[in-house]
């Protein structure tokens, strides 16, 4: 008699071959079927469907624009106005009670925009070009910035104290004018009327003479 071939199914998936030895099958009434076969016995498998599970689908990578380089949009910062670049000038002398106001122009003398903010400096020239006593007062007032096209200006004021309440107290007449553009290392001189200045400051008994209060740059005239 031939061994059987029994399948024994696995829940987890492939199934399991196991060898059996002879099988006597005894029936009521003993009579052996043989007809030159055998008796084959077969099990069914257990369902292995299982519900499928959801792949996972990777998401696409986002489709990229242009990564070539663009050339930039942001505008170069405009640099400040360097002394080389600039011409400046006296455009009036004002009388007021006890003192004199001056008003003075900064104009672009180069072919590129640049700018200027905040305060003048200043310095008294005698004859020969010799240094005079100078001391420059900031007057508080809003600082901005002044942008200057070629040929373009910018103005600014200062102040002093002329000889009216001092008695015969005397302070010297500058022959030219120191000007240094605002956070510039180097100056301007003017020379003629506009470096001709005679400020006083101090008291009579205290004279200090050279004292000028001035204004930072401004983009308007104000005369």
């Amino acid at each position: 008699m031939n061994h059987l071939l029994l399948q024994q199914a696995n829940p987890g998936g492939n199934a399991r071959v196991h060898h059996w030895g002879p099988v006597v099958t005894l029936l009521a009434g003993a009579a052996v079927l043989a007809a030159c076969g055998s008796i084959g016995t077969t099990t069914k498998p257990h369902s292995t469907k299982s519900k499928a599970h959801a792949s996972s689908k990777a998401k696409a990578p986002a489709k990229s624009g242009n990564t070539g380089n663009k050339p930039s949009t942001q505008a170069t910062p405009t640099s400040r106005c360097h002394s080389s670049k600039l011409s400046v000038a006296l455009v009036q002398f004002e009388g007021a009670a006890g003192s004199t106001i001056a008003t003075y122009v900064f104009t672009n003398s180069g072919s590129a925009t640049c700018t200027l903010f905040g305060y003048p400096g200043l310095g008294l020239l005698g004859t020969g070009g010799t240094g005079l006593s100078t001391t420059v007062i900031r007057q508080p007032a809003p600082e901005s910035t002044v942008t200057l096209q070629p040929g373009g200006h910018a103005w600014f004021m200062m102040e002093f104290s002329n000889s009216t309440g001092y008695a015969n107290a005397q302070c010297p007449t500058s022959v030219s004018l120191e000007i240094t553009p605002p956070n510039s290392y180097h100056y301007l001189v003017v020379s003629g009327r506009g470096g001709q200045l005679n400020p006083y400051g101090g008291t009579v008994t205290a004279l200090h003479c050279g004292t000028i209060s001035v204004q930072p740059v401004t983009d308007s005239n104000p005369v």
